[in-house]
């Protein structure tokens, strides 16, 4: 019942947010020869919150673990809030997860839901 309560909380949610991002300019294309965008992937939404931000739980179903130092901002996430992955120079956390609200990133990688402590 609660699954299917928080689907149709999501649904609409998603339905009342504006789409009004803008594609930024790839910072190696010179505007006035090129018409190049630089364009992010979809965002994922906000799941789950588990242990006060150290896992992160996407709409896609993905599971993140985000790096120690991070934590005291993903604490602050809240459900259905977009969040949009991109790649990290970071081999133990080699992702970026950020949020539109802030844009600030943190460092993530993938896991498994067995991986989260119970």
């Amino acid at each position: 019942m609660f699954r299917i309560m928080f689907v149709l909380y999501f649904l609409i949610l998603s339905s009342c947010l504006p789409s009004n991002k803008k594609n930024a300019q790839s910072p190696n294309s010179d505007p006035k020869t090129s018409q190049q965008l630089f364009v992010l992937p979809p965002p994922s939404y906000l799941s789950e919150n588990i242990y006060g931000g150290r896992y992160i739980i996407l709409s896609d179903g993905s599971v993140w673990m985000i790096k120690d130092q991070d934590i005291v901002i993903t604490s602050g996430w809240l459900s259905a809030q977009e969040i949009y992955i991109t790649q990290s120079d970071d081999p133990k956390y080699p992702y970026f997860l950020s949020t539109e609200r802030t844009w600030g990133q943190v460092h993530a990688k993938k896991v498994s839901l067995q991986d989260i402590p119970h």
